[in-house]
C-alpha cells in the first residue's frame, strides 16, 4: 500500500510545467492520500481484535500511516512553495488560486471522516494501554498520524471553501502578500494602508507607498482616495491606477502623448473680430457656462476684447471690452479654475509676476496675484489641482522653466526642460491629468509632470498656435496667422487624439487650393465634406466667411452669422421631397400676405368680435359722464357725477355707441328701475337728456298728424 501511495503521491515541478496543472495535481493527490489515510485507519480498527495475536502488523500499518502523513505534509508543502513561485506576474497568480479553489471545491474530502479517523484511533490506544501489549508506542504513531491527516483535511477544507484562502490561511497570505508580490513587481496600495472609500485620509498610505516602491508597478484599485498633497510618483516603473480622488491626484508617469501628432489638429472656425484689436492671445474652457473664451488685443496692449464663444458652433455670444495695459495687457495666456469660478490671466507687457483675476461669470476684474516668478503663461489641471507656467530662459532659445504650483500659487516644484527646438517664443500653458503641453512658434511640445520631454510636434510656422483649452476629450487651439494689412487673422482649431484628418494644421488643402493649380471645371463626383466642416469664401479684406456645412446634428446650414445671405432666384421655392411650395416674402405684400399696419387699420381683432363691438365694463366711480365715449356696455353702480341723467335709482346700464370716430355719440342709460334716459353727442356739443318713465304712475304721450293724446293707468 505504501508503494502505491508514494506512487500516487508523486508529482516533479519542473519549471516549464505549468502551473495551474501542478496545483490541481498536488491538490489531488493530498486530497487520495487523506482519503488512503481515512482507508488505512479503518484496516487498523477492523485488525483491533487481533492487535495482541498480530502485534506485526500494527507496527507495519502505524508505519504506513506516519509514512502516508508526512508524505501528505510534505505534498502540501510542496503545494504552497509551487504556488508562490510558480507564478509571474498578479493575473498568473490570481487565475492560479482560483482555478485550485475551483477544483478542490469539486472533491470529496470531508473533514468529519478525519475527525472520525482520530477518535478511531484515540479509541484503538486506549484498547492497547489497557490490554497493556507491546505496540503502545505504534498506536501512538498511529494517533499522531491521524492527526497530520486532520492538518491536511483542514487544508483541503480552506480550498474548498467558497471564502476560502487558498492553500495558506488569511492571517499567513495577509503576512506573505507584500513579499510574494513583490517577486512580480506589482504591489498595491491598500498595502500601505490605503482604505479607498473617500471618507478616509489616504495621504500617508501613499506617501508609504511611493517610499517604497522604486522601480516596482503601482496598483491603485478601484476606490475613492482622498488626498491632500501634492505627491510624485517619479520614483515607481508604472502605475496601474483604477482609482479616482476627490480631492488631489498624485503626479503619475504618464508616457502616452496627448496627440498623436500634426494630424490629429484641424480647422475648426474663423473667428471674427472687433475693430479695436487686430489679433488673439488667450484662450480657455469655462466648463460653468460652457462657452470657450478668447481674448483678442491691439498690438501696443492698450485694447482688450474677450469674446465668450458657442462650444459647438464657436459663434460670439459674449462680448467684454476693456482698456488697461496694467492689468490686461497682451492677455497672453488664461486659464479656467472650476473649483473657484475664476479666470486667470498671464499680463505677457508689464508686470511680469502678477496674474490678473476675473470672475468668470461677470468676466470683470477681481483682484491681482503677484508671484516670485515670472508668470508670462499659465494653465490649470483640475485633476492634480496644479497651476503651471512656462517661462523662457533668458540667451537660451531651447531651454525652458516649468514652474508647478498648487492652489494657493505656492511653488511646488521647478525643472528646466530642453524644447529641442531653436525658438524663443512662447505660448500656451495646458496641463491635464499631470501631463503638460505648450507651443512654441513651429512645434508643439509635451512634457511629463517630472520635466521629461514626450514627444514635440512640428506645426507649420505660418500658423502660430497661441493658446490651448480642452472641452469633451478634445484639445482646442487659438490659432493666429499674420496679414500684412497687420489685422491678423484669428482661427479656432480642434486636436482630436482620435481622429486624423487630411486636411490637418500642416497641410490645411480647405484653407489654401492654389497647390492644386486650379482653374476650374467639372466635378466627376460628390463634392464631399467632413462633418461640420464648412464650405468657405474670401471677405474682400481677406477673411474667410461660411458659405454651406451640415452640423453636427445632422441638418443643413447654409451662410454665416457675421454677414448677410442672399439666394438668387425667379421665385424662392421649397421642396419637401413630395412636394414644392412657394415661400412667402416680403414681396408678395398686398397679395398673398399683408402688412402690419394694413391689417391694423383693416381688421377688427378676435378680442372685439367676440363682443360684437360692445366691450364691457364695470365703473363704481366717475367725475362727468361727458368722458363715457368709447363704445361698448357700461354697468353703473354709483350715485352722482357731472351731466349724469336726472335718475332716481343708481344702478343701471349706459350703451354707448360711437359714430364717425366720436363725431356723433349715442348715449342710453336704463335704469335698475325701468327708466330709461337718453341723450345724444353732435355738433361738437352735449345734448340734454330725455326721459321715457315707465315706473308705477307714470304717463305716455302718443303722437300723430293732428296731435299727442295720454296714455296712463289711473
Amino acid at each position: 500500500m505504501k508503494a502505491d501511495l508514494d506512487r500516487s503521491l508523486k508529482i516533479r515541478v519542473d519549471s516549464d510545467k505549468n502551473a495551474n496543472e501542478v496545483a490541481k495535481d498536488i491538490v489531488e493527490r493530498s486530497v487520495k492520500a487523506a482519503n488512503d489515510a481515512i482507508n488505512a485507519m479503518s484496516v487498523i480498527s477492523e485488525k483491533s481484535d487481533k492487535i495482541n495475536a498480530n502485534a506485526d502488523i500494527i507496527n507495519r500499518l502505524g508505519e504506513e500511516i506516519k509514512t502516508i502523513a508526512s508524505t501528505v505534509d510534505d505534498k502540501l508543502a510542496t503545494a504552497n512553495t509551487a504556488l508562490d513561485t510558480s507564478s509571474t506576474n498578479v493575473a498568473t497568480a490570481e487565475r492560479l488560486v482560483r482555478d485550485a479553489k475551483a477544483y478542490a471545491g469539486q472533491t470529496t474530502v470531508d473533514k468529519r471522516d478525519i475527525n472520525n479517523l482520530v477518535d478511531q484511533a484515540k479509541t484503538l490506544k486506549n484498547d492497547i494501554d489497557n490490554k497493556q501489549t507491546s505496540i503502545a508506542s505504534n498506536a501512538i504513531k498511529a494517533t499522531d498520524a491521524a492527526k497530520r491527516a486532520e492538518v491536511a483535511a483542514s487544508k483541503a477544507e480552506q480550498i474548498a471553501l467558497p471564502n476560502g484562502g487558498g492553500l495558506i490561511t488569511k492571517t499567513e497570505a495577509d503576512t506573505k502578500f507584500i513579499l510574494k508580490d513583490s517577486l512580480y513587481g506589482i504591489v498595491s496600495v491598500k498595502d500601505f494602508g490605503a482604505v479607498g472609500d473617500g471618507v478616509a485620509d489616504d495621504t500617508a498610505a501613499f506617501k508609504r507607498a511611493n517610499d517604497n516602491l522604486k522601480n516596482k508597478i503601482l496598483l491603485v484599485p478601484n476606490g475613492i482616495y482622498k488626498i491632500n498633497e501634492h505627491l510624485t510618483f517619479n520614483t515607481v516603473d508604472s502605475v496601474m491606477d483604477m482609482g479616482t480622488y476627490t480631492n488631489v491626484k498624485p503626479f503619475y508617469p504618464t508616457e502616452t502623448p496627448m496627440l498623436k501628432g500634426a494630424s490629429n489638429i484641424a480647422f475648426v472656425k474663423n473667428i471674427q473680430y472687433g475693430e479695436e484689436v487686430n489679433q488673439c492671445q488667450g484662450f480657455t474652457y469655462n466648463d460653468k457656462k460652457n462657452v470657450f473664451v478668447l481674448a483678442c488685443i491691439s498690438g501696443d496692449g492698450t485694447n482688450q476684447v474677450l469674446y465668450e464663444l458657442n462650444s459647438s458652433t464657436f459663434e460670439i455670444v459674449g462680448t467684454y471690452k476693456f482698456n488697461d495695459p496694467d492689468k490686461m495687457g497682451h492677455c497672453n495666456t488664461m486659464c479656467y479654475n472650476k473649483y473657484t469660478n475664476k479666470i486667470y490671466l498671464a499680463n505677457g507687457l508689464k508686470n511680469g509676476n502678477n496674474l490678473t483675476v476675473l470672475n468668470a461669470d461677470t468676466m470683470q476684474y477681481e483682484r491681482t496675484i503677484t508671484l516670485n516668478e515670472r508668470v508670462f503663461n499659465i494653465g490649470y489641471d483640475p485633476i492634480t489641482r496644479t497651476y503651471v507656467s512656462i517661462v523662457p530662459i533668458s540667451g537660451q532659445q531651447r531651454l525652458r522653466e516649468i514652474n508647478l504650483y498648487n492652489d494657493d500659487f505656492k511653488k511646488l516644484k521647478t525643472y528646466q526642460v530642453d524644447y529641442e527646438y531653436d525658438d524663443f517664443n512662447n505660448n500656451g500653458a495646458f496641463m491635464l491629468n499631470g501631463c503638460i503641453m505648450s507651443a512654441t512658434l513651429g512645434s508643439l511640445v509635451e512634457c511629463t509632470p517630472f520635466g521629461t520631454v514626450k514627444q514635440i510636434i512640428e506645426i507649420n510656422r505660418t500658423t502660430e498656435i497661441e493658446d490651448i483649452a480642452y472641452c469633451n476629450g478634445k484639445f482646442y487651439f487659438a490659432v493666429l496667422t499674420e496679414k500684412p494689412n497687420k489685422r491678423h487673422q484669428v482661427d479656432i482649431y480642434v486636436g482630436d487624439p482620435n481622429k486624423d484628418y487630411q486636411n490637418s494644421i500642416n497641410t490645411a488643402r480647405l484653407a489654401t487650393l492654389d497647390y492644386l493649380k486650379l482653374t476650374g471645371g467639372t466635378l466627376s463626383g460628390a463634392l464631399k465634406m467632413a462633418n461640420n466642416t464648412l464650405i468657405e469664401g474670401y471677405k474682400p479684406d481677406g477673411h474667410g466667411v461660411g458659405m454651406a456645412k451640415v452640423s453636427t446634428a445632422g441638418n443643413v446650414e447654409l451662410g454665416d452669422n457675421s454677414v448677410n445671405t442672399f439666394i438668387k432666384g425667379k421665385e424662392f421655392k421649397h421642396y419637401d421631397g413630395t412636394d414644392s411650395f412657394t415661400v412667402l416674402t416680403t414681396k408678395h405684400y398686398g397679395t398673398a400676405i399683408y402688412k402690419k399696419k394694413d391689417v391694423d387699420d383693416n381688421f377688427v381683432k378676435k378680442t372685439e368680435v367676440d363682443q360684437l363691438g360692445f366691450p364691457y365694463s364695470k365703473i363704481e366711480t366717475a367725475t362727468d359722464w361727458n368722458t363715457f365715449t368709447e363704445q361698448g356696455a357700461i354697468e353703473i353702480n354709483f350715485d352722482g357725477g357731472a351731466n349724469n341723467p336726472p335718475r332716481s335709482h343708481k344702478q343701471g346700464m349706459l350703451i354707448v355707441m360711437n359714430f364717425g370716430k366720436g363725431a356723433m355719440i349715442d348715449q342710453t342709460f336704463h335704469a335698475f328701475n325701468g327708466e330709461t334716459y337718453h341723450r345724444m353727442f353732435m355738433a361738437n356739443q352735449w345734448k340734454s337728456w330725455g326721459r321715457v318713465q315707465t315706473s308705477l304712475n307714470s304717463r305716455l304721450k302718443l303722437w300723430n298728424a293732428n296731435g299727442g293724446n295720454e296714455v296712463y293707468v289711473e
